[in-house]
């Protein structure tokens, strides 16, 4: 544990092959903010489209009732 240093916010990528190449490298100089801000973005737009769609959904079933009751009243 020592060796690499391990901490809360240290992340490790290793990669290999068939030819005994292999890779490690510490990922916890890369800033995730960047990352982060587009999956917050995309969860934003997500969020919006639900909303607009129990909108949508309201409107509808207020559509339903009003012709139930058209016909109900023109029989």
């Amino acid at each position: 544990m020592e060796l690499f240093n391990f901490g809360e916010k240290n992340v490790f990528y290793w990669a290999g092959d068939n030819k005994d190449n292999f890779n490690c490298k510490n990922l916890q100089s890369i800033d995730f903010t960047n990352e982060k801000n587009e999956l917050e973005h995309e969860l934003d737009k997500a969020r919006l489209l639900l909303q607009q769609q129990d909108k949508e959904i309201a409107y509808l079933k207020e559509i339903i009732s009003l012709i139930k009751k058209e016909n109900v009243v023109s029989v």
